[in-house]
């Protein structure tokens, strides 16, 4: 078919054009699609090695971008309309190219084609245009591509596209991009220590400060985060480097009961063996006079007495020091605080030596 149409200017950019000398990779490659694919259009992988497709789904990876040819007819005013079903169509897999746009675009903006019919307007039903929005999920973000220039809406820009970034960047959890990983976005137990390896976090790889108190939300680590026995002695350098093993501070608040008696809090178990260096309380609500909480091995005012009786008549501190030896528990033991009087409200307060 002969051209019997001239424009008298030569338009400044048109579709797939390619953008400049700089480096470029292009490969020839044949279209799978039942219509034509225009050029300036972002593709797909198709069934074939050479094949390429429109994208039409949100998990496709974009391998390139519709490079403009001669060699294909309906070259008007600017505008060509691709190649035919089964023809041989150029890609450019890296480098820049010019493609028409849906919107206004500026440098910096980031880069969608389209995979589905337009929600804010109807009538972009290109599949594989190019914007830089996602118009309610009918147009995909193509990673490893940027706008380098400015264009308005119908206007052409200048694209520049390395599909090995963008394939690099699409393999992580699907979208990684500024502040896309938040606490929010990290569903409960979804990192354990079955996927950190052996010394996979070590000293050598904290930076110095990397990890302060700023950067750990209150009650983060708790008891029921820790693993029994994560945290041994074994695992404490001072007694490694020393001999010495460090004291462990728990502080338990121990609210008044619901009726007036005797009762048993229950503190469960303690996870480690340890001797009990020192036990105190400090009574923030009174019990009635002659009233005492004791530290027991069982409950019910059984077992073994593992602090004296300690006055709950009066507020204040009060300390255990007239026991004859220094109690030691098992890392199975249950701790129980034995009240005469469950009105009394304090804190307990001991000192732990922990044993090998």
């Amino acid at each position: 078919m002969s051209q019997t149409n001239y424009d008298f200017d030569a338009p400044a950019a048109f579709a797939g054009q390619l953008g400049d000398l700089s480096p470029k990779h292009v490969r020839s490659s044949r279209n799978e699609e039942t219509t034509a694919i225009p050029f300036g259009v972002a593709v797909k992988q198709g069934t074939g090695d050479d094949d390429v497709l429109l994208p039409d789904t949100a998990t496709d990876e974009i391998i390139g971008i519709t490079v403009h040819s001669h060699a294909h007819d309906s070259y008007t005013a600017g505008v060509a309309d691709g190649v035919a079903t089964k023809g041989s169509v150029d890609v450019l897999h890296g480098g820049t190219v010019f493609v028409q746009v849906e919107e206004a675009v500026a440098p910096g903006d980031q880069v969608f084609t389209r995979i589905a019919d337009g929600v804010a307007d109807a009538t972009k039903t290109q599949k594989g245009a190019f914007r830089k929005s996602a118009d309610t999920a009918t147009a995909i973000r193509v990673r490893g591509a940027r706008f380098l220039t400015t264009a308005a809406a119908g206007g052409f820009a200048l694209v520049e596209f390395d599909s090995l970034a963008n394939r690099a960047l699409s393999t992580a959890t699907a979208d990684i991009e500024d502040d896309a990983v938040t606490t929010e976005k990290i569903a409960a137990g979804a990192v354990t220590t079955t996927e950190l390896g052996a010394d996979a976090v070590t000293a050598e790889k904290l930076a110095d400060d990397a990890v302060v108190t700023a950067n750990i939300v209150d009650a983060n680590v708790t008891s029921e985060k820790i693993a029994d026995a994560a945290v041994t002695v074994d695992k404490l350098a001072l007694k490694a480097t020393t001999g010495l093993v460090p004291l462990v501070a728990l502080d338990v608040s121990i609210p008044a009961g619901v009726a007036t008696g005797a009762d048993d809090v229950d503190l469960g178990e303690l996870g480690i063996k340890a001797r009990i260096v020192d036990a105190q309380i400090v009574v923030g609500t009174a019990g009635t006079g002659g009233s005492t909480a004791t530290l027991r091995d069982a409950a019910a005012g059984a077992g073994n007495a593992l602090s004296d009786d300690l006055s709950t008549a009066a507020t204040g501190r009060v300390r255990s020091d007239t026991l004859a030896s220094v109690p030691t528990i098992a890392a199975t033991d249950h701790l129980y605080v034995r009240r005469t009087d469950d009105s009394a409200a304090f804190t307990l307060v001991l000192l732990l030596a922990p044993l090998a």
